[in-house]
């Protein structure tokens, strides 16, 4: 069930239907979308994610094989941001083209 709630957050997440926030919902940190011939990946840090409660923040990740959550916190809400950007990078090294998703927004 976890699993389900996280893929749904995932896809709330990268739809960009988060609007102006509350605290006490979402809020989408950093979104990007990297390419690679025909592959996508999407990298995505959200602050406060409703669909996880016992975080403060979670990175999500997208790939052919579906979305995974590979970094959450309990604390450290600039843990996620660092992390996601770190993967951002790490994927540009390996020759992935990534841009943001919220500068074209």
């Amino acid at each position: 069930m976890e699993a389900f709630r996280m893929a749904i957050g995932f896809v709330l997440a990268l739809s960009g239907i988060f609007g102006p926030m509350s605290t006490a919902e979402a809020e989408v940190e950093a979104r990007y979308r990297c390419t690679n011939g025909d592959l996508t990946r999407s990298v995505v840090s959200q602050l406060d994610p409703p669909e996880l409660t016992q975080y403060v923040c979670v990175v999500w990740y997208s790939s052919e094989k579906g979305p995974t959550t590979p970094w959450r916190a309990e604390h450290d809400r600039e843990y996620c941001l660092t992390k996601a950007l770190g993967l951002v990078r790490k994927l540009s090294a390996l020759g992935w083209e990534c841009t943001s998703e919220q500068d074209a927004q």
